[in-house]
């Protein structure tokens, strides 16, 4: 028996001690961010390995940093790291940017009222924190993501093929949809309605909010918001493919995992437009989706319009930002964030530099309806 007993007492000292090594390890394996300059419309965060592809966890160890030495006072939280090419794959295949959202107080969009602040060091305001491969994204997935604090996969607003977008449907926004004008019934139940996405903005950069998207966000009187065409029960309409090729098209990583993929044989009709099935093609009224949902509160009128957003550059710990990035950085976000349409002769340097030219802000996205701040960030420090 008291072999037993000391047995029993070794092995369980063992197991300690091998949780106290994993604990340990873990802890050093664990970034831990530090804030080493503070700008005007940024915060540079150093980081001891690469930061793209951060997981919540990275996400919201590098927010409780950033509120060490900032008050509590902004509603979104933009994280990018410094380096060109970067990306996000444990989000997904070619993910750009996400969103995780923190907390929800409003009602009647299909998201349910919750309240993950502390998780992020956020006592009361930050509604969401944004991650995007490069400050240029802002202008384009950055919109998107931004629609995401109102809509997301918990209950659909609409029939949708893709929940959290508007999929075979004519909201034709940030989040998805065809323009109604393209809609052309093939018969056979097939339809075509020009190049669109089910889960995004074809016009990735220049696309503002639909009406929808902006009745959702609180900036638009749902009178205002046109009837919705909606295919239901919608698939891309397939030519023949063996098993091998449908094999070969499934997509293997994200949100749309085991959906075949854009580049498969889908059927297009003579204008080269891909062609999609659907049961019917139903008629949604803004009066319907707030029977489904319920009236937004707080209204249109009383709804929050002015938001603030703190944007953190996260590099290697190794290789200090350099200056002339911090310059070109601090530019995008001021353009983005700017209350007056982007001028030409930026749209003009982004060509110069190999970017889009076409590109709208959040301000032009809203119809001038909205507007976020970044800038005199300083004002803000503890």
């Amino acid at each position: 028996m008291r072999l037993s007993t000391t047995r029993l007492r070794t092995a369980f000292v063992v197991l300690f001690l091998a949780v106290v090594a994993i604990l340990n390890g873990c802890a050093l394996l664990a970034p831990t961010p530090v804030v080493t300059h503070h700008h005007d419309n940024l915060v540079v965060m150093s980081l001891p390995n690469r930061a793209s592809g951060l997981g919540v966890r990275g996400m919201a160890r590098i927010c409780r940093e950033f509120y060490r030495h900032y008050e509590d006072s902004f509603d979104i939280i933009a994280i990018v790291p410094n380096h060109s090419g970067a990306t996000m794959s444990n989000f997904g295949s070619g993910t750009l940017a996400v969103m995780a959202t923190v907390r929800n107080a409003v009602s009647g969009t299909g998201l349910s009222a919750y309240d993950s602040g502390a998780r992020f060091g956020s006592s009361a305001r930050l509604k969401g924190v944004m991650q995007i491969n490069s400050v240029f994204a802002l202008f384009g997935p950055g919109l998107h993501e931004i629609m995401h604090l109102w809509v997301g996969g918990e209950t659909e607003v609409i029939p949708t093929a893709i929940k959290g977008h508007w999929g075979f449907s004519s909201v034709h926004g940030r989040l998805g949809g065809f323009d109604p004008n393209l809609l052309v019934s093939l018969g056979d139940d097939k339809y075509s309605a020009g190049e669109f996405s089910p889960q995004g903005a074809t016009e990735a950069f220049s696309l503002p909010y639909s009406a929808l998207e902006l009745y959702l966000a609180g900036w638009l009187a749902p009178d205002e918001v046109s009837e919705i065409q909606v295919a239901e029960d919608a698939l891309w309409s397939l030519g023949e493919l063996s098993e091998k090729q449908l094999k070969d098209c499934r997509i293997s990583y994200g949100p749309l995992k085991g959906k075949l993929g854009p580049p498969c044989a889908i059927e297009t009709d003579s204008q080269g437009h891909k062609v999609f099935k659907a049961s019917k093609i139903s008629t949604w009224t803004i009066d319907k989706i707030i029977e489904r949902l319920g009236p937004r509160e707080p209204s249109y009128q009383n709804s929050q319009k002015a938001f603030r957003m703190a944007v953190i550059v996260v590099v290697d710990k190794d290789q200090p930002i350099p200056s002339v990035d911090t310059v070109m950085d601090s530019m995008f976000i001021e353009q983005f964030t700017a209350q007056h349409s982007v001028p030409d002769s930026f749209k003009q340097l982004l060509a110069e530099i190999d970017f889009r030219e076409e590109i709208i802000n959040f301000w032009e996205a809203t119809g001038g309806r909205a507007s976020l701040q970044s800038d005199a960030l300083q004002s803000f420090r503890r």
